[in-house]
């Protein structure tokens, strides 16, 4: 079952959380873009204390399966609830 903005899956991990992204829309190069304009502060979703709770993200995969591992003191509730209301994929910064 996929969940919205193409997230087909949201695991908790020892090290914070791991997402999965699937679609055809979905590319490497915007989902980077996205992370940086995250990291900035300049998007929508994500305030300064989520970042302080960052240690930081890994991006794997290639255009159409992407799998993010978001490390630091986060949960699968945080997560979700971020990428539920997330508008930065695709947006330009």
């Amino acid at each position: 079952m996929k969940l919205d903005n193409n997230v087909s899956s949201v695991k908790d991990t020892a090290q914070g959380v791991s997402v999965h992204l699937q679609g055809d829309e979905i590319e490497l190069e915007k989902v980077n873009a996205m992370l940086e304009k995250c990291a900035e502060g300049t998007c929508s979703c994500c305030g300064p204390e989520f970042f302080e709770a960052l240690d930081g993200v890994d991006v794997s995969g290639a255009d159409g399966d992407i799998k993010m591992d978001i490390n630091g003191s986060v949960d699968v509730q945080d997560i979700s609830e971020k990428l539920a209301t997330c508008d930065c994929y695709g947006t330009s910064k």
